[in-house]
């Protein structure tokens, strides 16, 4: 297999080889934003989608090559990568909280149509540009960066983010439910107050990130977003946790609860959760 293939394989939409340095590229899981990265030497390279992999998958030529040698030049490269994307995510966190800090707490004109027209949070309102919902993405308490999320609902993060574990929390409560965007935590937050759940709702920003998060956990509960990729599917039969999933493709639990009314949803999940 070549490295093309290969990166194809992993997921990585490269177009161009670029030789002897770490390029930036789109990934399938998101098309429209360069979340992907490789490196390619030659006889051998790696790459990675920062929404899926832990680390880089390595790809080695099938060429008779020095296997020593080899294996310290990808050793360098990979302590290159290393350095590179902790001084970027330096800068991400720095950043990230520069634009916390000139947030102030207010209405947002996407969460109020999600249905949640009175609610506030963190707004970052500037001359000219559209208001941005900031949402702190933290891992292990400590911030790693912010995801942006525009009126229009288009979601962005800022440059340098560690995606990787990073979750928004709410809630402190003894069940722990997984969710993927901002939208679906706050309505499954009114489904737990309802059937009388005490939750902590983490909010992990990506199917892929929903498994890494759900791997590091004992127990919790998995509410999924039904793409037609079939990806979130796919991590709630490989978690080995219990998941709930809308029965309508392309929606989420917000969705469907705006859909059918909040007290159907509640008694799903609360089959889900005692079945």
């Amino acid at each position: 297999m070549d490295f093309i293939d290969f990166a194809a394989a992993h997921g990585l939409i490269i177009n161009h080889v670029e030789i002897g340095k770490i390029t930036r590229c789109k990934t399938v899981s998101h098309r429209s934003k360069k979340n992907g990265a490789y490196y390619y030497e030659g006889d051998f390279g790696w790459c990675m989608d920062w929404s899926v992999h832990n680390k880089p998958e390595i790809w080695i030529t099938d060429k008779e090559v020095d296997r020593i040698e080899l294996q310290k030049k990808i050793r360098k490269s990979q302590d290159s990568h290393n350095k590179e994307r902790a001084r970027i995510n330096q800068q991400a966190i720095k950043k990230a909280g520069d634009m916390l800090g000139r947030c102030r707490n207010d209405v947002s004109a996407y969460l109020a149509k999600k249905g949640f027209p009175e609610m506030c949070f963190n707004m970052l309102f500037e001359e000219g540009e559209d208001e941005l919902l900031c949402v702190p993405m933290r891992v292990d308490g400590k911030l790693s960066g912010l995801q942006t999320i525009k009126p229009d609902g288009s979601k962005k993060f800022i440059y340098g983010t560690g995606a990787s574990y990073a979750t928004f929390d709410i809630g402190q409560g003894s069940t722990i439910f997984l969710v993927e965007g901002l939208a679906s935590g706050f309505t499954l937050q009114q489904v737990s107050s309802k059937i009388k759940v005490p939750y902590t709702i983490k909010v992990c920003f990506s199917a892929g990130n929903m498994a890494k998060v759900a791997s590091k956990l004992s127990q919790c509960y998995l509410v999924l977003d039904n793409d037609k990729s079939g990806t979130s599917q796919r991590v709630g039969a490989e978690s080995g946790k219990p998941f709930y999933l809308p029965e309508m493709e392309g929606e989420d639990i917000n969705d469907e609860v705006n859909r059918v009314g909040i007290f159907k949803i509640s008694m799903k999940i609360k089959q889900m959760m005692y079945k």
